[in-house]
């Protein structure tokens, strides 16, 4: 992450306009920062070990403050970006972590040094040890959601690493989604082996792992490669399908959370395909024809009611 794309997201952080995943970000930035200076053994001058003290106890004070306020997201927020300008960048000069964020409304293209192609989802993040990555080792932490495709090599597996849980590949295609409360791996070619406090399970094609953090329970089941695959190509089919079935896909792709005025609404049967639009055009779409409208009632939650009928 550049320190211009770091003060970006400090700024929507501060304002309350970042979404949870963003907010996510900063927070798996954070630790990683902190984790990074309590290892990190500097050159021996007394200047680089005052830096090194004074920022890690303004960090450890600043991870243990109760997490409740906007004062305290501005405290953490000012610590990451002191940390970001004056630490990290000696850091991976040492150690060579890439981290690319994706802060953008649209999908990234990342080619690593091996070939092996990722499809980085909006406000996802990749983490890397360039120096060792397709020499000592082929290892990578995801937060958010990415697409894999990755390039066969039997002497160096490739390695994810999402909230603990860890997907083992020598050659494949899949997706792998990292929430807050779970993890999610879909296998759309070749296999995998994952690996957790759950235990160990291998997955085949068009089987998806379904990963409880906290639970720490592992569960497969069968999905659909195109819903699945959706957020890559913004590619939505939907052939007589009720409201509530399409509604129940946006909340997964576009993380947000839609309801109904009345529970009918959600029988309403939709026949429409979308390419590459927001979800604001899809929404629009499908409510203009069928005597509906939506409407934002916060941030992340929408109400779709009908023509003329407002949340009381």
């Amino acid at each position: 992450m550049t320190e211009t794309e770091l003060k970006r997201l400090i700024e929507k952080f501060i304002k309350g306009t970042a979404t949870r995943e963003e907010e996510q970000l900063l927070e798996a930035l954070e630790e990683e920062v902190c984790e990074k200076y309590r290892r990190q053994t500097f050159a021996d001058t007394r200047h680089r070990q005052n830096i090194k003290s004074s920022i890690y106890k303004k960090v450890v004070s600043g991870i243990h403050r109760k997490r409740k306020s906007r004062k305290w997201l501005y405290v953490t927020a000012s610590i990451v970006l002191l940390c970001g300008i004056i630490g990290y960048t000696f850091m991976n000069t040492r150690n060579q972590i890439t981290t690319i964020v994706n802060n953008s409304s649209d999908v990234k293209a990342i080619t690593l040094d091996d070939g092996t192609r990722v499809i980085l989802n909006t406000s996802s993040a990749l983490s890397y040890n360039e120096k060792n990555y397709n020499r000592k080792d082929r290892k990578v932490k995801l937060q958010g959601e990415a697409f894999f495709d990755v390039i066969s090599n039997r002497s160096s597996p490739f390695v994810v690493t999402a909230h603990g849980l860890q997907t083992k590949v020598l050659g494949t295609k899949f997706n792998v989604g990292s929430q807050s409360d779970r993890v999610t791996v879909a296998l759309v070619e070749g296999s995998v082996r994952l690996e957790g406090k759950g235990g160990k399970q291998l997955l085949k094609p068009n089987q998806k792992a379904v990963y409880d953090i906290k639970a720490q329970h592992l569960q497969i089941k069968p999905f659909e490669k195109g819903r699945e695959m959706a957020w890559m190509t913004r590619d939505f089919n939907f052939e007589n399908t009720p409201l509530k079935k399409v509604t129940a896909l946006l909340e997964e792709r576009f993380n947000v959370n839609i309801r109904f005025a009345a529970p009918e609404i959600g029988e309403k049967k939709i026949t429409a395909h979308f390419e590459g639009v927001s979800m604001e055009s899809i929404l629009a779409s499908i409510t203009l024809g069928g005597g509906l409208e939506y409407e934002y009632v916060t941030e992340k939650e929408i109400l779709i009611h009908k023509t003329d009928e407002r949340m009381k």
